[in-house]
């Protein structure tokens, strides 16, 4: 019985040991070390996580080992002073000539503010990548926020200076900002907000074109204001967002899966004039003050001329339920045909009342049954 106590004694302090012991998979790192210079970071396998990462003179390689996965808990950058391409202020790392900020390290005044140095113009790719900081000063000679600048970041409001006309893909991918001016951006490329479930409404002000996947996912956001936009990329505003409602101007080009929810349109201008957006064969944007919608429904048979019959079908929504009345009337045509498939093309238009009177807008684009590519007003 002794032998018994003993042996599950031995069990029980094991397993304690093994529980105090077990690093923390949250960083991915068994230890933090003080500090390590960077060529001795060993970039293939676990690093290991460090306060502090040390360059020395003759180092002109890359920065890539800084942004390691496993390196969380840095706090500085130490760089000689003799070293030809890289400096440190205040463990921050820039070019040498203190024009571009390359790295800010992640674990550096947690919850705290930054003024970027007035001499930079670029902030480099993944700069502030998963940082922790919550603000960022930006100066007035900036001109480049590079792809992937503030990946992941905690930052929470940012106002675009000046000479910035592009963000880079995915600059404030899956970051905490909530708020963002965008002062003179013109473009914006590829995810750069995607996941950015903190944004419940922005405003474009001057940006002309949107890239694929910008706010893909943003599952919070409401209203998008767009007044000088030219081109909307494929699956902009896709991943389950919550958009109500969308201001922009006429003769917009828009990429095919641009939305997967139902947002009103509002485009600013006369309601005859309006071009309104179909999504697909059976789901149209809403039209702001509209009343109902017309649905143009073209069947016909490609290789046989004398086959094709127009619908038009009106409705208060704005979709074409699946297997519905309409639906049934396309099967019925198909099926007097003989054929087993047919082509269709879908357009619509909405109507308000005036006077008892309908008054129209313009028809929309054509789609077939299947989504185009890209779409032109």
């Amino acid at each position: 019985m002794k032998k018994i106590l003993q042996s599950s004694f031995i069990m029980f302090m094991a397993v304690a040991i093994s529980l105090v012991m077990k690093p923390n998979l949250a960083n991915a790192s068994e230890r933090i070390y003080d500090s390590v210079n960077i060529e001795k970071i060993d970039q293939l396998n676990n690093p290991g996580d460090y306060r502090e990462i040390v360059i020395g003179k003759n180092y002109t390689g890359s920065l890539e080992k800084l942004f390691h996965v496993f390196i969380n808990s840095t706090e500085k950058i130490t760089i000689d002073k003799d070293n030809p391409k890289y400096a440190s202020v205040d463990g921050v790392v820039f070019s040498k000539d203190m024009k571009q900020i390359l790295y800010y390290p992640r674990n550096k005044n947690v919850g705290g503010s930054y003024t970027i140095p007035e001499t930079v113009e670029k902030i480099g790719k993944m700069a502030f990548k998963e940082t922790a900081i919550k603000e960022v000063k930006m100066g007035n000679k900036i001109n480049t926020i590079s792809q992937k600048a503030f990946d992941g970041s905690s930052i929470l409001e940012v106002k675009i200076p000046d000479k910035v006309k592009t963000l880079g893909a995915a600059a404030f991918s899956s970051s905490k900002i909530t708020n963002i001016d965008l002062n003179n951006v013109k473009k914006i490329k590829s995810r750069c907000f995607n996941y950015c479930n903190g944004l419940k409404t922005i405003d474009l002000k001057n940006v002309e074109s949107i890239g694929k996947s910008a706010f893909y996912s943003c599952k919070n956001l409401k209203t998008v204001t767009g007044k000088k936009l030219k081109k909307i990329s494929r699956f902009a505003f896709w991943g389950k967002t919550n958009l109500k409602k969308v201001y922009l101007t006429n003769g917009i080009k828009i990429g095919a899966d641009t939305f997967d929810c139902m947002p009103t349109f509002d485009y600013g201008i006369s309601f005859k004039k309006i071009k309104p957006y179909m999504f697909t064969g059976y789901m149209w944007n809403e039209v702001a003050n509209a009343k109902g919608y017309q649905l143009k429904i073209k069947i016909f048979d490609s290789k046989n001329k004398k086959k094709n019959k127009t619908l038009i079908v009106n409705t208060k929504k704005s979709y074409m339920r699946a297997y519905g009345k309409t639906q049934k009337k396309m099967n019925k045509i198909v099926k007097k045909w003989k054929i087993k498939n047919a082509d269709v093309k879908f357009s619509f238009r909405a109507y308000t009342k005036k006077n008892k009177k309908k008054i129209y807008t313009k028809w929309s684009n054509e789609t077939t049954n299947r989504r185009e590519v890209s779409v032109k007003f």
